[in-house]
């Protein structure tokens, strides 16, 4: 069975955080990007790889924007040493924790991991090794992110006690060529790993994958003194927005980087993030970022089966 998934993009309609300069392309919508954490280069290749075709001041404008920013990160030193205050949760949100804690995808998001615990962890001298943020989706859960005083509110909001289809989905299957397609506007579409077994009446086996989304606990993990954001990057932004200066969140430690999460294709790289220019959450909300117009995706996940002949 082959497996494929990647990402194109979706003829919607802009909604909030679309770009509203002169000339802009439809179906373009705004990210902030800790592009001063970039070398030129890289930043500039950063806006001209999102395909579109932004009119000569805008460039310019993203230009000056992105020298401003690296200007600021030069000023930066310090951060290998800099670690989220960390508060010990309240005794009135026990039964909420143990709750957590008893829901089925717990053990996925503390397998392998050195330790763990739950905490009240600051939320903009957290780490993070994702470079960007959706503004357009931050909006979206701006409205439903609890004021900082309703505390068993942002339990939920960042501490799910049960977990809940998040995005809407189209599948399909074409029978001529045994492909099913599942198409999502949530980038966090994944696959969840492989399932396999057997039919109760014809004993035919079966074999194919779970999908959904990530899993919906955020979670800081601790690598080598390094707090980063492990899941949870957009609540946490919209927290800090709200003006919550911590998150309830689950707290883990490891000595793998490959079990942080930041080691993909897009993250900070561990250089960066074990230095003493390693990037905040903070970082989201000083020059150091920078909005960039990007066009809006969906994410098309397909699975295909076929049979083989082969010489023995």
């Amino acid at each position: 069975m082959g497996l494929k998934q990647r990402v194109t993009t979706a003829p919607k309609e802009p909604l909030r955080g679309h770009l509203t300069v002169e000339g802009s392309v439809r179906n373009a919508i705004q990210w902030k990007a800790l592009l001063g954490f970039f070398d030129e280069p890289q930043a500039l290749n950063y806006i001209r790889s999102q395909g579109l075709q932004l009119p000569k001041e805008v460039e310019e404008d993203l230009a000056r924007k992105v020298n401003d920013a690296i200007a600021h990160v030069q000023g930066i030193v310090g951060r290998h040493n800099v670690r989220p205050r960390i508060k010990e949760m309240p005794d009135a949100l026990k039964d909420h924790i143990r709750r957590v804690s008893e829901n089925p995808s717990f053990q996925e998001i503390t397998t392998g991991m050195k330790s763990w615990s739950f905490g009240m962890v600051e939320i903009k001298n957290t780490h993070c090794f994702q470079p960007n943020v959706n503004l357009e989706y931050a909006e979206v859960l701006l409205e439903r992110t609890p004021s900082p005083d309703d505390l068993e509110s942002t339990m939920e909001f960042c501490l799910p006690t049960k977990e809940g289809q998040t995005s809407e989905f189209l599948m399909g299957l074409n029978q001529n060529t045994f492909t099913y397609s599942v198409v999502s506007e949530n980038l966090d579409l994944r696959l969840l790993g492989n399932v396999q077994g057997e039919d109760d009446k014809t004993k035919r086996k079966f074999v194919g994958f779970l999908f959904g989304t990530g899993l919906r606990q955020i979670s800081v993990v601790d690598y080598q003194g390094v707090f980063m954001i492990k899941n949870g990057y957009h609540r946490a932004y919209a927290l800090a927005s709200k003006g919550h200066e911590y998150m309830p969140c689950l707290v883990l430690k490891t000595d793998s980087y490959l079990l942080t999460g930041a080691n993909a294709p897009g993250f900070f790289p561990v250089d960066l993030m074990t230095s003493d220019k390693s990037p905040i959450l903070g970082d989201f909300f000083s020059k150091a970022a920078v909005d960039v117009p990007r066009r809006r995706l969906r994410v098309v996940l397909t699975v295909h089966g076929e049979v083989q002949v082969l010489p023995t």
